[in-house]
């Protein structure tokens, strides 16, 4: 009986083509680039070393690579290296590195066939590929425009970005968590193609990811470590006790401590004369907000009058701040040694000359009275009851918001030890809610305004007319902003 040949195949294993030796001849070779090499990191990598990894290799430059670095040393300190850098090479399509290594198919075992390299970071790595340098600057300033924070200090490579969101939690490279704002950004570019290669068809993200069909991008933050510049201007002295206004300085260190606490570059004037108080705003704005700064908030705390802020000068004129009639409460009905106020349409217009705030998103709060009536139940019944209800008006100019911290024709509630209380009411809920969107903070704001604590106003409740006198703070604000504005990065946007 004639037996049929075996023929024997000698299989080596993967061990015997990566040896310190081999991997030393490819770096010494500069068969392994410095794009190939950050490619090769991302790729392999496991998600515990990341910050490790990131921090060692986001300064490497062409200049500079390998330098000190041993490339064998690198690869071995992951899992299953061997396996994942000869998968890696194939990804980046290194052929000359593999065939340096004299890596043949049939050199394999069945077991090296199998994949093991994260399918969602592939994905991703096929769309940098898909990527011209330039595209990939558009990507990154698109997906900043989403939220994406912003490193310290410039990057090299799309790979290093995405690592540095997945470290900051803006998405997670492993599990396609955010990919959503890649697909969103890469359509943004003009490469629809490419955000279908995330599982994101363009019918699918719109049905999903937004819940209208006209989806709003996002102010950015550049460096959520300097967020933004928050100058806040406290009109304090006016001549007397009765019209002093000593209890505003408890706002004003809550607002301090409030904006810091959010990465924000706090400067408190007081008591700014009429005369000095726009130019005081532009020299201080041009002097200390930095191109590292994101948005700009303004707070001018004074007496006021329709259209007018008062500052604490010369000319006599009548105080229009008034405090509840509750007898804890400062009355300021008294006529006091001021100068003539200065219109809000100036402070205004001092904030869109300075060009350092064009397309930056500006907010101004001008917690005064506008007016010498007390809101209270009747009002909020005649306005559930009037039939044609005046829209608030709208600035010309975008990326405005403009908060008063009351009605027009009504006085600001100030208790005269705990002190505005369109200002406490508003530092609680900022900082409960500190990524809540400003135009979602506003309306509820507004609406505990409209349910404010019995000890200041005696227990507003909402009444038929003719109710005895209970009080309440509505405010109203104005906004021209074309995008959402946040004062922390929101860890999800809808």
């Amino acid at each position: 009986m004639e037996l049929r040949s075996k023929t024997i195949i000698t299989l080596r294993h993967k061990s015997r083509f990566f040896t310190r030796e081999s991997i030393t001849l490819l770096q010494n070779s500069g068969t392994i680039s410095l794009p190939d090499f950050i490619s090769l990191m991302f790729l392999m990598c496991p998600e515990q070393q990341f910050s490790y990894m990131y921090n060692r290799i986001k300064n490497l430059r062409p200049t500079n690579f390998p330098g000190e670095l041993n490339l064998f040393d690198e690869f071995c300190r992951f899992p299953d290296w061997e396996r994942k850098l000869k998968e890696a090479l194939e990804r980046v399509n290194n052929n000359l590195a593999l065939f340096s290594l004299n890596i043949r198919e049939s050199d394999l075992s069945a077991d090296d066939h199998q994949y093991c390299l994260n399918a969602s970071r592939v994905v991703l790595y096929r769309v940098f590929e898909g990527l011209t340098q330039k595209d990939g600057e558009y990507l990154v300033n698109q997906m900043m425009r989403l939220g994406a924070p912003n490193p310290e200090e410039d990057l090299e490579y799309l790979e290093l970005y995405f690592l540095f969101w997945h470290i900051k939690g803006f998405l997670n490279v492993d599990n396609q968590e955010g990919f959503e704002h890649v697909a969103e950004s890469l359509r943004k570019i003009g490469q629809k193609c490419l955000s279908y290669t995330l599982g994101y068809p363009e019918q699918r993200y719109n049905r999903f990811v937004f819940h209208d069909d006209f989806p709003v991008e996002i102010y950015p933050i550049r460096d959520e470590k300097n967020a933004g510049l928050c100058l806040i201007i406290n009109q304090v002295r006016y001549g007397g006790k009765e019209t002093d206004r000593d209890s505003s300085l408890v706002d004003v260190g809550k607002l301090k401590s409030l904006m810091t606490s959010l990465n924000f570059f706090v400067i408190a004037l007081e008591d700014v004369g009429a005369g000095k108080l726009c130019e005081s705003i532009k020299s201080n704005i041009e002097e200390h907000f930095s191109k590292n700064h994101s948005i700009f908030m303004l707070v001018v705390m004074a007496h006021g009058e329709k259209g007018y802020l008062l500052c604490p000068e010369s000319n006599m004129e009548t105080v229009n701040e008034h405090s509840s009639p509750n007898s804890t409460l400062e009355q300021d009905k008294t006529n006091v040694v001021i100068r003539s106020g200065v219109a809000v349409k100036d402070i205004h217009n001092s904030v869109l000359e300075c060009i350092v705030l064009k397309d930056v998103p500006k907010i101004l709060i001008l917690n005064a009275c506008r007016g010498r009536d007390f809101f209270t139940a009747k009002h909020y019944i005649e306005c559930l009851m009037a039939a044609d209800v005046a829209k608030p008006p709208v600035h010309s100019q975008v990326d405005f918001i403009t908060c008063y911290s009351t009605l027009q024709d009504f006085v600001s509630l100030r208790d005269k030890e705990k002190g505005s209380l369109f200002i406490n009411v508003f530092c609680d809920v900022l900082s409960k809610k500190p990524d809540m969107e400003m135009c979602e903070l506003f309306t509820l704001v507004n609406a505990r305004l409209m349910q404010p604590t019995p000890a200041i106003s005696n227990g507003f409740k909402v009444g038929r007319q003719g109710h005895e006198l209970k009080l309440a703070n509505p405010f109203e604000f104005t906004s021209s902003l074309t995008r959402k504005l946040y004062l922390k990065v929101p860890k999800q946007h809808n």
